[in-house]
């Protein structure tokens, strides 16, 4: 059997620090002083200098040469740079457009900003008939306004364009004015409670009132019509330009628009206007009464759209008195 080592043979702490027959120190060279393949028989002044590594840190000399910076370091240090913190964001992106390329998938539309940085182009949604836009039922659009509200929250929340996946949810919103839908407000029904309880949830108070006023004139135009209309205005001359569609509701003139339109939205609700922005990114949506709204004399080139009708009387200041949406005469004047 093998006899266990006494305490004083047990090996000490400077038995793994102190070598009792080191090597010598071979010379290495310096990273700044490389050694040249020179004679031994030149002359000693034309002969490299040799230096010793240190051999420890505490060695190093405040004159030393440091080793050159990793790849991670120079990476990190880049940022501090503004300009090399551009030039890498757009090496980054040109890899994201590589990589697209060599997955087979489309590459992303940029834009670029004031500052010359280059960021994809938000996505737009399309459509093709209405299936892909508000359901029929009544119980199918109340679930596909649920589903479109906890897609909008989430990217609000997260401050982020919609994905295409989310698009689709979204262009599926059709607001609370149609028949069977409109009951959701009625607090008389308790069939409604659960989805009162979970719409408080989703929207801020002021958004809830909103949502509740939708009841009276949120009657989204059929895709159907929205394409005729559009066929019907270019058979007419109209080629391109900036349009304005004054009651946009999500959104589908301006999706059906032509690619040579400039669309201007206008939408009283403000839920209704962030899905519609969201759908239609590179549109401009303004979540406002149109009564408000202010544009010059002559700014758009057509208006076209399906505004809701009512017995409204509403006062035009450019001419002075009171016209209802039943008399389009002077309103219209407003657009030739």
């Amino acid at each position: 059997m093998a006899r266990r080592a006494r305490y004083d043979e047990q090996p000490t702490l400077e038995a793994f620090w102190v070598d009792p027959d080191p090597l010598p120190l071979e010379p290495v060279p310096s990273p700044s002083s490389p050694i040249l393949d020179v004679p031994e028989t030149a002359p000693p002044q034309a002969r490299p200098q040799r230096t010793a590594q240190p051999a420890t840190l505490f060695d190093i000399e405040a004159d030393d040469t440091p080793p050159p910076l990793s790849r991670e370091l120079q990476d990190a240090l880049a940022y501090r740079d503004p300009a090399l913190v551009k030039q890498r964001a757009q090496h980054e992106r040109e890899d994201e457009q590589q990589q697209r390329t060599r997955r087979g998938a489309k590459p992303a539309a940029t834009v670029a900003d004031s500052a010359g940085i280059t960021t994809p182009e938000p996505d737009v949604f399309s459509f093709s008939s209405q299936d892909d836009l508000a359901p029929a039922t009544p119980k199918a659009r109340i679930d596909a306004n649920l589903a479109a509200l906890r897609t909008l929250r989430s990217i609000q929340a997260e401050q982020r364009a919609a994905t295409p996946a989310e698009q689709a949810v979204l262009a599926r919103w059709s607001s609370w004015g149609a028949t069977g839908v409109a009951q959701v407000f009625d607090e008389d029904r308790p069939q409604y409670e659960a989805i009162r309880a979970e719409l408080r949830e989703l929207l801020p108070e002021a958004e809830y009132d909103a949502a509740r006023r939708t009841m009276l004139n949120a009657h989204y135009t059929d895709n159907s019509i929205v394409q005729a209309m559009w066929q019907a205005v270019q058979d007419l001359g109209f080629t391109g330009g900036t349009v304005l569609e004054p009651g946009c509701g999500s959104g589908t003139f301006i999706g059906a628009a032509p690619p040579s339109a400039q669309m201007t939205g206008v939408e009283l609700d403000p839920t209704t206007a962030a899905i519609a922005q969201a759908l239609y990114p590179t549109a401009t949506v303004r979540p406002e009464s149109f009564a408000d709204t202010r544009y010059p004399a002559g700014h758009f080139d057509l208006a076209i759209g399906n505004v809701p009708f009512g017995d409204i009387v509403l006062h035009d200041p450019a001419t002075t008195r009171s016209v209802s949406r039943s008399t389009t005469t002077s309103s219209s004047s407003r657009w030739n």
